[in-house]
């Protein structure tokens, strides 16, 4: 009896061998994580000498084409924003050409049968709603307007200033 009391459970020795298992395989990537930085850290100084190197041979171009590359990058990103203003004013002036359409039917489709229809207040609750649609549009027509022409403007002065650098 004293033997069974001394040996462990069989479970408890599983988990104890996946625990060391565990350990085991922890110790590993970490040994792997330290080679990793070594390396990242002498590719880094490696690096950062053939800049200084390059920097020295180079002389100060690098300082004075850093404006212009920098304007380049500005500008890329405002003809972006620009594009991205222009599909919004694009989807904005269809849905105020649809709305406005919408509201032209009606009004000939009612005209047009006047005589059998009468302009009840259903007929009115939709036509005000189409209205409203028009009038919602048309304002997200004139905001996206505005929004488009600003990045434009933005994107103008962005080319205009890499011209700059190219000519000077």
């Amino acid at each position: 009896m004293e033997e069974d009391d001394n040996e462990l459970d069989p479970r408890i020795q599983i988990e104890l061998e996946k625990l060391n298992t565990a350990t085991d395989e922890i110790n590993k990537l970490e040994i792997e994580l330290d080679e990793a930085n070594t390396t990242f850290r002498m590719i880094l100084n490696e690096s950062t000498r053939r800049l200084k190197v390059l920097s020295k041979k180079l002389g100060g171009c690098i300082e004075r084409a850093r404006p212009y590359y920098e304007a380049v990058e500005i500008a890329k990103k405002a003809q972006q924003e620009c594009q991205r203003a222009a599909v919004i004013f694009q989807r904005a002036n269809e849905i105020h050409a649809a709305a406005k359409e919408t509201v032209a039917l009606a009004e000939q489709r009612f005209m047009s049968n006047k005589h059998e229809w009468q302009f009840d207040n259903a007929w009115q609750e939709m036509l005000n709603h189409a209205t409203i649609k028009v009038m919602e549009a048309e304002n997200q027509k004139a905001e996206s307007g505005r929004e488009h022409q600003k990045r434009a403007t933005l994107f103008n002065a962005a080319e205009q200033k890499v011209c700059m650098f190219t000519f000077s």
